[in-house]
């Protein structure tokens, strides 16, 4: 497996996710640790995940979450990449909005969905993008994925009601995902001091990547499959407060999961 040796992977969860959610990441996470440090984090409280990241940043770091599953040839890509930031291409399973509407993404949404082993709900979407390409006029009904919703790109350009999801292929985002993302610190300045919670911690590691105009290179050669929330994993209920038992803190990467 070729890859920079130097990167070092941080890998945050949330123990309030059930272990079965959890389970095919893990198992990838124990293949890459053959060939890079893994450090598997269990993140608590609201602000473990900023905390941990902060202590990570140094030489080549990777972030790699709990419900994003790479190739390891994708990860040794993002190893290997001489941007100072990039991010491996993942779905999300997102519901149309009127901000984020469907129609410019049905054509993508149907390459993702096919390359997610959706067959029924590409072809779908391969058949309304058909007549209605993207003309933003046509008013087809929206077609819908699991839950209501369907895959789309997890990193995004533009700002305010322009933005937008990346299109397929496209190589540069302005907003990311920390899904699956390597930024080579010794490149980049010192974190803020303060940082936000999981859920809007991508949200202010992009405004701060914006702020010093460092650009975020996508990396695809294929898609990382993504499971939360898809229609092949759905979202499952976590058995009251923390599901596992486990504390915050990282630990080695076999250690979590047996019970």
């Amino acid at each position: 497996m070729s890859g920079r040796p130097d990167i070092h992977w941080l890998c945050p969860y949330s123990s309030r996710v059930p272990v079965v959610r959890r389970a095919p990441t893990r198992q990838r996470q124990r293949e890459a640790a053959r060939y890079w440090p893994c450090a598997v984090h269990s993140c608590l409280g609201e602000d473990d995940y900023a905390r941990a990241l902060q202590a990570s940043w140094t030489g080549i770091l990777g972030v790699w979450e709990h419900d994003v599953v790479p190739t390891l040839n994708q990860l040794a890509a993002l190893a290997a990449c001489p941007e100072p930031v990039c991010v491996q291409a993942y779905p999300l399973y997102y519901p149309p909005t009127a901000e984020m509407p469907w129609w410019p993404w049905l054509a993508d949404a149907a390459a993702w969905a096919a390359e997610c082993g959706q067959g029924a709900l590409a072809a779908n979407l391969q058949a309304r993008y058909a007549l209605a390409g993207d003309a933003p006029h046509a008013q087809l009904p929206v077609p819908l994925g699991a839950a209501g919703r369907w895959p789309v790109c997890a990193h995004r350009i533009g700002v305010g009601p322009g933005m937008r999801w990346v299109r397929w292929g496209q190589a540069w985002a302005e907003w990311l995902g920390l899904g699956c993302a390597k930024f080579d610190t010794t490149r980049l300045p010192p974190l803020p001091a303060r940082l936000p919670g999981w859920a809007i911690l991508d949200e202010a590691i992009s405004r701060w990547l914006q702020a010093h105009r460092v650009p975020i290179h996508v990396h695809w050669g294929g898609v990382a499959a993504h499971h939360h929330g898809c229609a092949c994993h759905p979202d499952l209920p976590a058995k009251g407060g923390n599901a596992d038992g486990d504390v915050s803190g990282s630990h080695p990467l076999d250690d979590p999961d047996r019970r």
